[in-house]
């Protein structure tokens, strides 16, 4: 199987429906001017109502944005890839990059391997593919930030999605062209030390005047945190060392971990749910900011 027909298969698997377009009707059984999109499989509403000028997209332009950023990573070599998809309740969603066969080091036996953030939503929502990092060890989904790349680019819905993928590759290029300065911003992290406590409290700040319950959880989730640095230490068969004091990079990947695979959240989601929540989370984004100023 080659990484189209894998993309093909994982598309058609989590996705086995269209989303459709049904006039909405008022009180009196007349015509409201407003439309639903409703999941074909089981007539589930999606979102909020839409004109009547709005075309919902369908599997076939999921497709095409994932094929392009197919293009993208397989030009040189038919690489193999992983591929995950996922409906977000108001979309879909497809994260995508080379497996182990293909990865860079942001430190000693820390391994990284760049992955496409693919989504597309329904509504007033555009499509929009990103460019991040998957950590090997703490299994973390992220994207950092370097100063002047460009790692996202948003597109716009239309009847000939597949007539615009020239673009689409295009635009997909320059995000994978992101990848290196990413992983050297990495390298620049782990390369700086910091007290974690400190640093939390930066990220989240603990009023004096909080009451006990407040500070146990936060207490909590400093100890939580801190477990997370030592257990990537053991994986990486670094020195463990005293886990309070540890490099920008491991400070932001135990709060980025702790956002993504601990912090409850309602309602049951599995490990993509939550690497895609955690990608939105203004706490991981208050960590990065936290670890490029150190």
């Amino acid at each position: 199987m080659n990484a189209t027909q894998q993309l093909t298969a994982a598309v058609n698997n989590a996705f086995p429906f269209e989303v459709e377009k049904y006039s909405l009707n008022g009180p009196t059984g007349s015509p409201s001017g407003h439309f639903g999109l409703f999941r074909s499989d089981n007539g589930e509403c999606i979102g909020n109502a839409v004109k009547e000028g709005y075309t919902p997209h369908t599997r076939d332009d999921v497709l095409a944005m994932g094929e392009a950023a197919v293009s993208v990573l397989t030009a040189d070599e038919d690489i193999p890839l992983a591929i995950s998809a996922r409906w977000t309740g108001n979309g879909h969603a497809l994260v995508i990059g080379p497996t182990h066969d293909f990865h860079m080091e942001a430190a000693e036996n820390d391994l990284i391997f760049p992955r496409f953030n693919l989504t597309a939503g329904y509504g007033s929502t555009m499509f929009r593919a990103s460019g991040g990092l998957y950590r090997h060890a703490c299994t973390n989904l992220m994207e950092m930030r370097p100063v002047g790349e460009n790692m996202s680019a948003h597109i716009r819905h239309t009847k000939a999605l597949r007539a615009g993928m020239p673009e689409m590759i295009t635009q997909f290029g320059r995000i994978a062209a992101t990848w290196d300065a990413q992983v050297q911003q990495a390298r620049d992290l782990e390369s700086k030390a910091v007290e974690f406590r400190p640093f939390l409290l930066e990220v989240m700040p603990l009023d004096t005047e909080a009451t006990d319950r407040t500070k146990t959880a936060w207490e909590n989730r400093f100890d939580s945190m801190i477990g997370r640095i030592l257990e990537d230490r053991l994986i990486r068969k670094v020195d463990p060392a005293d886990p309070r004091i540890c490099t920008a990079w491991e400070a932001h990947n135990a709060v980025q971990g702790f956002v993504q695979h601990q912090q409850r959240r309602r309602g049951r989601h599995d490990r993509l749910d939550r690497a895609l929540l955690s990608l939105e989370s203004p706490l991981v984004e208050r960590s990065l900011e936290a670890a490029l100023a150190v």
